[in-house]
């Protein structure tokens, strides 16, 4: 968002296209860890997924593409770096995407306290802010359209390794979904 603001933003549509999220293995008795060394890479589930990196116009063209099927769940994340700050930014942009997503994870809100008007028409915002230091942060803007709750029990205890936001989303004709956005800072270091 900053880059988009301050300067031209200069990518190789092309190599985005290209990249995948490789499928990894893992021992399925391996149980997900909250230590501090938390390797994303070691706890991804055994499953083949792909994860396509898209620019607006492509998003919107596999949009249009599927918009037969406009009753599903749809996930985005955005890094904000100040959501304050950004926040008009963020509105059009989803303001220019076709059937926007269900769940808009945010990771670096960089909230101080929990009073914020960050609201977007349609959503209902939910978040988890630092309350020691600046920067970081973790919100998700959920579809005011979905049933849920926050899944305190879920997010991490130690805001030192990782803040993280959960919510279980009802689903009557199966089992729920748990989704969530998780953010470790770059410069943390093991103790």
């Amino acid at each position: 968002m900053y880059q988009m603001q301050h300067s031209r933003v200069n990518f190789d549509e092309e190599r985005l296209l290209s990249l995948k999220l490789n499928p990894l293995h893992r021992n399925l008795h391996k149980n997900l860890t909250l230590s501090s060394n938390l390797d994303p890479d070691s706890n991804f589930r055994d499953e083949k997924f792909n994860c396509d990196f898209f620019n607006e116009c492509s998003l919107n063209n596999l949009l249009l593409n599927s918009s037969q099927n406009t009753n599903h769940l749809s996930f985005m994340h955005l890094n904000i770096r100040s959501l304050n700050c950004n926040l008009n930014s963020l509105q059009n942009l989803l303001a220019r995407i076709h059937n926007p997503s269900s769940v808009i994870g945010i990771s670096e809100t960089w909230f101080q306290n929990s009073l914020h008007q960050v609201d977007i028409n349609g959503y209902n915002f939910e978040h988890n802010y630092r309350s020691n230091r600046t920067g970081g942060g973790v919100g998700m803007y959920i579809a005011s359209t979905l049933d849920y709750k926050i899944r305190y029990d879920l997010c991490f205890e130690n805001t030192e390794i990782a803040e993280s936001l959960f919510i279980e989303i009802a689903n009557p004709k199966g089992k729920n979904y748990v989704v969530g956005v998780i953010y470790r800072r770059a410069k943390y270091t093991d103790r």
